[in-house]
C-alpha cells in the first residue's frame, strides 16, 4: 500500500506552521518599520548621496576633456608643452569649430572698413576640393572639361567656350585652355593640374551676367529637377516638393545680388551666384555649392555639471537615492529580521555555518 504522506508537516518541529506564519508575520513587520526609518533618514541624505555619486561622473568628464584636448595638440610638441598648463591645471578644454571664410572676409570687410577695405581676397572662389575625386583617388577636372568639349554644339557649351576666349587670360591660363581644347593625340595626357582647370573655373565665376544664361538654366533644372533639399531653403513654397520652380529660385538670387550696396559685395554675390549655378549644372563633376571652412581650435574653461534632460528627472533621482539610502541603512536590521526567521527552523549544526559565512558576507556587502 501506497505511504500517505503525513497531515503535520511539522510534527518534527519545535514550531507549529501557525508558530511559523506569526513568527513570519512578525519578522515583516518588524524589517518595514525598519525600512520605513531607514527611508526616512534616506530623504534627509538624499542631497548629499547624490553629489557623492556625481563626483566620479564628474571626474571621468573632465578626464575625458583633458584626453581630447591633448589629442587635438599632440602632434605639435611646442603646443603640447605651450598648452599642457591650460588643460592639466587651469581645467580648459580644446575643441574645433569650422568657420565659413568668405563670410568672415565679408563681415570684417562691412565691419571694419578702414582695416580691410583693401584685402585682396575674393569671395567663393573655386577651389581644387570642389572637383568630384575618381575611383582611383584622382580628381576628375579632366574629364569636367572633356564632357565640355564633348558638348561643344550644345548652346551653353559654347556660351562657356566662348566666354572663354573672349576673356582676358593670363599667358598661364591661355596655355592650359589651349592644351585642355586640343589635347594631344594618341596615349599622351593632358599635362593640365586641377588648379589649372580651377583658374578657368574662377574666370567663369567672376562673369556678371553668366547666371542669366538661358542655357544654363535649361541645365540646370534638368539636374535639380529631383532634388529638393537645396532649394527650399531659399523660402519657396511648393505644393509639390518634387516640382521646383527653377525661374523664381533664379529671380531670388538676382534680388539678392541687386541689393548689394558697395561693388566689392555685389561682386561676392555674382561669384557666390555663379559658383551655384555652375556646380548644379555639372554636378557629375562638381560638388555642390557649399562655403569654404577653416578649421580653428576653441579654448574654453570647463565647468563639469550634470544635468537634467526634463523637468521631474531631478526630483526622481533625489527620490531613488532617498530609497536607495534607506534600503541600505536599513539593510542589517532587515537581514537580521530574516535571519531571525530562518534560524527557528535550522539545527544547530547548520546555524554553525552560518556564523562562520556571515562575517565574510557581511566584509562583501559593505566592501561593495
Amino acid at each position: 500500500m501506497a505511504k500517505h504522506p503525513k497531515e503535520d508537516l511539522f510534527s518534527e518541529s519545535t514550531m507549529s506552521f501557525g508558530d511559523h506564519l506569526e513568527e513570519l508575520r512578525r519578522c515583516l513587520f518588524r524589517g518595514m518599520i525598519g525600512l520605513l526609518l531607514g527611508v526616512g533618514v534616506g530623504i534627509f541624505l538624499a542631497k548629499d548621496i547624490v553629489k557623492e555619486i556625481q563626483v566620479p561622473l564628474k571626474d571621468a568628464l573632465r578626464e575625458y576633456y583633458q584626453q581630447r584636448s591633448f589629442d587635438l595638440v599632440r602632434t605639435d610638441s611646442f603646443r603640447l608643452a605651450e598648452t599642457a598648463g591650460m588643460i592639466g591645471d587651469e581645467g580648459y578644454s580644446a575643441d574645433t569649430m569650422e568657420i565659413e571664410i568668405d563670410q568672415l572676409f565679408i563681415n570684417l570687410r562691412q565691419s571694419m572698413p578702414e582695416l580691410f577695405a583693401a584685402l585682396q581676397y575674393k569671395s567663393y572662389k573655386f577651389v581644387e576640393q570642389d572637383f568630384l575625386i575618381e575611383d582611383g583617388g584622382e580628381s576628375n577636372h579632366l574629364l569636367f572639361f572633356q564632357h565640355i568639349q564633348a558638348h561643344s554644339k550644345q548652346a551653353w557649351a559654347k556660351y562657356l567656350l566662348a566666354e572663354l576666349t573672349e576673356a582676358e587670360l593670363t599667358e598661364h591660363q591661355l596655355e592650359s585652355y589651349n592644351k585642355l581644347v586640343q589635347p594631344a593625340d594618341g596615349d599622351v595626357k593632358v599635362s593640365v593640374s586641377a588648379a589649372d582647370v580651377v583658374e578657368l573655373l574662377n574666370v567663369w565665376a567672376n562673369i556678371p551676367e553668366l547666371f542669366k544664361n538661358e542655357s544654363l538654366r535649361e541645365l540646370v533644372q534638368e539636374k535639380v529637377e529631383q532634388k529638393t533639399s537645396s532649394w527650399l531653403d531659399f523660402g519657396l513654397e511648393n505644393a509639390d516638393e518634387n516640382a521646383i520652380d527653377v525661374q523664381a529660385v533664379f529671380a531670388v538670387l538676382e534680388q539678392k545680388i541687386q541689393r548689394e550696396s558697395t561693388t566689392v559685395a555685389r561682386q561676392d554675390a555674382i561669384r557666390r551666384v555663379n559658383k551655384f549655378i555652375i556646380t548644379n549644372a555639372f554636378s557629375d563633376f562638381l560638388r555642390s555649392a557649399r562655403p569654404v571652412t577653416i578649421t580653428v581650435p576653441v579654448w574654453e574653461k570647463v565647468d563639469v555639471r550634470v544635468q537634467t534632460l526634463n523637468a521631474h528627472e531631478g526630483f526622481m533621482i533625489w527620490l531613488k537615492a532617498a530609497f536607495i539610502g534607506g534600503i541600505i541603512l536599513a539593510s542589517p536590521w532587515i537581514f537580521y529580521q530574516i535571519w531571525q526567521f530562518i534560524a527557528a527552523g535550522l539545527y544547530p549544526h547548520e546555524r554553525k555555518y552560518v556564523y562562520i559565512y556571515l562575517p565574510f558576507s557581511l566584509f562583501l556587502f559593505f566592501g561593495g
